[in-house]
């Protein structure tokens, strides 16, 4: 809602939330958000090799055909990727 809502105000908070979870965050889905959100932070505050490497992280979770969960490998995998999100994320790799 921060980066809809383009409350830049809060993306400081939004991003130390975002960057303490990432490390224990399991399914492709989770990563994708949470790098495409990364990434725009970054980009937003002018850190554009941050957030290209962001950026380039959410593409390969949206991308992924597996969860990487031995019983569940379809769980959590992107089926329908974020059009705002991508639209974003496709100007800060350019």
């Amino acid at each position: 809602m921060v980066i809809k809502a383009n409350k830049t105000e809060l993306f400081d908070i939004v991003e130390n939330a975002i960057s303490d979870r990432m490390a224990a965050t399991l399914f492709p889905i989770e990563k994708y958000k949470g790098y495409s959100i990364l990434a725009i932070i970054n980009s937003h505050n002018g850190n554009l090799v941050k957030a290209k490497e962001y950026a380039a992280l959410a593409e390969e979770n949206a991308k992924a055909t597996t969860s990487g969960l031995r019983y569940h490998q379809y769980l959590g995998i992107v089926k329908e990727e974020d059009k705002w999100l991508d639209r974003l994320i496709s100007k800060i790799k350019k």
